[in-house]
C-alpha cells in the first residue's frame, strides 16, 4: 500500500506541473503581445523626446557658435552642446542610425568665404539665406531605407502616421516607428543695413570681434545678414583715428547710419514712429503701383533712390547754413533733424 500510494502521488505531481506549465504558456501567449506593444510605445515616446532635445541643442549650438554643420559634422556639433558622445547622438535607443538631411535648395552664401555647408559666420556677414530647413529622421523599428528617391518636401510634410508617396515600397516597417524633427533656421538670421552718409570719410565697423575691422567707403551702403546674438562693433572718428564707440548685440533686423564722424542706430531715435510708418507705407504703395504709360526710362525704385539722395543733400545743406537767409526754411533745427531721421530711416528700410 505504501508503494502504491507513493506512485499515485508522484503521478499526480507531474500532471499538476504540466497543467500549471500549460496555464503559464497560455497566459504568456496572451500577455506577451501587450507587453511588447507597451515596450514599443515607450521606445517611440523616448525617441521623440530624444529628437526634441537634439533639435533644441542643434539650434542652441548654432546660435552660440554662429555656425551650421553639414551631414558629416552634425552629430559632433550637437554632442558638444549636449556634453555626450557623438555616438549617442548618431544612434537611437534601439541602435539604429539617425539620419540628418538638409534641404537641397538651401542657400547660405558667406560674402567672404565659400558658400554652402558647413557654414561659419565671418565678416562681412552673408547674403540673404534661403530655405534653411533640416530634418532628423529615426526609426525605433526596422532600420531606415535609402531615402535618395524621396524628395525633401515630401519628407518635410510627412504625416505622423504615414509615409511619403516616394518611400521605398519594400521597406516593410511600421510608419509609427519613424520619428522626426523639423528644424528651420531662417529666423536666426537678421538683416543689417549700414549707411555711410559722409561725403569724405570711411566708416569702420566689425563683426564678432574679428581681428581686422571692416571699412565702409564714403557715400555707400551695404546690406548683409548675420546670426542671432552676433556682436556688431562700431567705431567713431577721433581726428584721423578710429576708436570703439559701442557694441550692439543683434536680436532683430537693424539699420545703422554713420554721420558726423559717428555711428547711430535709426531705431534709437526716441520717436513714436507714427510719421515714419506712414511715410514707409506711402513708399511701399508707390513701389508696388503700376508704371504709368510712357515711363519706359523711369521706375519706382529709381525715384525712391533719387529721393533718398535728395534727403541727404538737403540735410547736408541745412547743417552748413545754406538755409540761414531763407525765411521759408528757418524752422527749428530739432524739427529738421526729426524729419531727416524719419525720412532716411523709412527710405533705408524700403531700399
Amino acid at each position: 500500500m505504501k508503494n502504491y500510494s507513493t506512485r499515485n502521488q508522484r503521478a499526480f505531481t507531474i500532471i499538476e506541473f504540466v497543467g500549471v506549465l500549460s496555464i503559464v504558456v497560455i497566459l504568456a501567449a496572451v500577455v506577451a503581445p501587450s507587453l511588447l506593444q507597451s515596450v514599443v510605445r515607450k521606445q517611440r515616446i523616448s525617441e521623440a523626446t530624444h529628437l526634441a532635445n537634439i533639435k533644441d541643442a542643434f539650434i542652441a549650438a548654432s546660435v552660440r557658435s554662429h555656425a551650421i554643420p553639414d551631414d558629416v559634422e552634425w552629430s559632433s556639433f550637437v554632442a558638444d552642446e549636449m556634453s555626450v558622445s557623438p555616438g549617442q547622438v548618431l544612434q537611437n535607443v534601439v541602435g539604429n542610425t539617425r539620419v540628418f538631411i538638409a534641404d537641397p535648395t538651401l542657400v547660405i552664401d558667406p560674402i567672404a568665404d565659400d558658400s554652402g555647408l558647413p557654414f561659419s559666420q565671418s565678416p562681412p556677414g552673408a547674403t540673404e539665406p534661403q530655405n534653411l530647413r533640416f530634418i532628423i529622421l529615426s526609426s525605433v523599428g526596422k532600420a531606415l531605407p535609402s531615402l535618395s528617391g524621396v524628395s525633401f518636401d515630401q519628407l518635410w510634410e510627412k504625416p505622423e502616421s504615414g509615409l511619403p508617396a516616394q518611400w521605398p515600397a519594400d521597406w516593410g516597417g511600421n510608419p509609427l516607428d519613424i520619428k522626426m524633427v523639423r528644424i528651420e533656421l531662417g529666423s536666426l538670421f537678421h538683416r543689417i543695413i549700414l549707411n555711410n552718409l559722409s561725403l569724405s570719410s570711411s566708416a569702420e565697423w566689425n563683426l564678432g570681434g574679428a581681428a581686422q575691422t571692416q571699412s565702409l567707403p564714403a557715400s555707400t551702403q551695404v546690406e548683409f545678414w548675420i546670426m542671432d546674438q552676433s556682436e556688431l562693433s562700431f567705431y567713431e572718428l577721433d581726428g584721423i583715428n578710429s576708436e570703439l564707440s559701442f557694441i550692439e548685440l543683434i536680436s532683430e533686423d537693424a539699420s545703422f547710419v554713420f554721420d558726423d564722424g559717428e555711428w547711430k542706430r535709426f531705431l534709437d531715435s526716441q520717436l513714436d514712429g507714427s510719421c515714419e510708418d506712414i511715410f514707409a507705407d506711402l513708399v511701399n504703395e508707390f513701389l508696388t503701383a503700376s508704371t504709368p504709360p510712357g515711363s519706359a526710362e523711369a521706375n519706382a525704385q529709381a525715384v525712391v533712390d533719387a529721393l533718398f539722395e535728395f534727403s541727404r543733400g538737403f540735410d547736408l545743406l541745412s547743417r552748413e547754413g545754406g538755409f540761414a537767409d531763407n525765411p521759408y526754411w528757418n524752422g527749428p533745427k530739432e524739427k529738421l533733424a526729426q524729419t531727416r531721421i524719419e525720412l532716411l530711416n523709412a527710405l533705408t528700410r524700403m531700399k
